[in-house]
């Protein structure tokens, strides 16, 4: 007899903001009406939560920025769609420091739920979550790619992406259970592909003994991907958020979400496929089903993605926009930073180009200059220096 199970991802989950409002005008239960009963079907769900719980009496005043946060009543509204994991190491979980992480991962753990990615401690943060369905252990890995906000901070609380960790967790769990997931928050927002780099990685680890390799972060879908015996989705994309303002003025498709289904039988991913969803930005991001005859326009989208994937020139072409659009945003600074003196710029600048997730644009930036390079590298010119190619 078949064993089959049902597991359910969705993406970036934040009760910041028009989010935390709706939720305190309407109830617990009334951002989920629409799709509870369908989360409801899985016998495993994932999240990634993408914003800290912090406790009514928390000093607000003593953070910094503009934190991603909302007072931990929202929890009721998890509690609500039972999850089995949810992943807390995303690039805002040091945003009310590790105070604010460590009450999240409490909240998490109150509902019966599995903190992934971030822990009390090092070993915590690494250690494998399980979930056991109709006999079949499936277990969790969460990592976060280090970005200009997390800066590696956290004091050994946070599982930070490195790949020789990941594939030494990897050998230390592999055998204890029969499928395992890897979640990684990490890599670049509102582009419909993933970088080179992380494409790369995910492969390496799909190599390394992963059965299923979940992300997020970049805010709106991307596609998915078999890599030898393992399911890569590059970006589940938002799935609760209120997507006014900074996101939606940088990708219109943050409204776009799913439900990312996959069928496992006998302790093997057999198939999958996306319940499709939109995000409502005049209410505070919450997720409806989409309606029968919007499915045909959204499915060819959503494959669209999946063809990035397939097509090594196409992905090379996104990856080097998205570069140039970064060094755009940074020629722009620098600009108006011309009176700094080299140290000023490497204080005011260097978080920039050197952190994980900012150093894999200067990676891009020097693949696309050396491409150039090359095409004129044995230029021959008769009267003119090979630099001529360009003056």
């Amino acid at each position: 007899m078949t064993n089959h199970i049902t597991f359910a991802a969705v993406g970036d989950i934040s009760f910041a903001r028009k989010t935390e409002t709706m939720l305190k005008d309407h109830g617990p239960a009334s951002l989920f009406t629409d799709i509870h009963p369908k989360l409801q079907s899985a016998d495993i769900r994932f999240g990634n939560l993408e914003s800290v719980l912090i406790p009514e009496d928390f000093p607000l005043k003593k953070v910094s920025g503009h934190p991603l946060q909302s007072r931990d009543f929202a929890t009721e509204s998890l509690r609500l769609l039972d999850f089995n994991i949810l992943h807390m190491a995303s690039n805002h979980v040091l945003d009310c420091g590790w105070r604010g992480l460590l009450h999240t991962y409490d909240c998490i753990r109150g509902i019966g739920a599995q903190p992934l990615g971030a822990g009390y401690n090092q070993a915590d943060a690494r250690t494998l979550r399980i979930v056991e369905a109709k006999g079949t252990k499936i277990g969790f890995l969460g990592y976060l790619q280090a970005g200009d906000w997390t800066l590696e901070g956290g004091g050994g609380r946070v599982a930070y992406l490195r790949l020789p960790d990941v594939e030494s967790d990897i050998r230390r769990y592999r055998d204890q259970v029969d499928v395992l997931v890897i979640s990684i928050h990490g890599d670049i927002e509102f582009q419909p592909a993933p970088s080179i780099p992380r494409r790369n990685l995910c492969r390496r680890i799909a190599e390394a003994g992963a059965d299923l390799i979940l992300c997020h972060h970049p805010h709106v879908p991307q596609g998915v991907e078999k890599w030898g015996n393992c399911l890569i989705h590059y970006s589940l994309g938002n799935f609760l958020f209120d997507t006014d303002g900074y996101q939606i003025s940088n990708s219109p498709e943050v409204t776009r979400s799913h439900i990312f289904f996959v069928t496992i039988e006998d302790g093997k991913i057999t198939d999958w496929h996306r319940h499709y969803l939109r995000l409502d930005p005049n209410e505070g991001g919450r997720p409806r089903s989409i309606q029968d005859d919007q499915y045909n326009e959204v499915d060819a989208y959503f494959n669209r993605l999946d063809a990035i994937l397939q097509d090594p020139k196409r992905l090379q072409e996104v990856w080097q926009r998205s570069c140039l659009n970064r060094l755009s945003l940074l020629m722009r600074g620098f600009e108006r930073d011309v009176q700094l003196d080299p140290k000023q710029f490497l204080h005011k600048y260097g978080v920039q180009l050197f952190s994980d997730m900012s150093h894999e644009y200067l990676d891009g930036l020097y693949d696309i200059a050396r491409n150039d390079y090359e095409k004129h590298a044995h230029a021959d010119f008769e009267h003119k220096r090979p630099y001529a190619a360009y003056e």
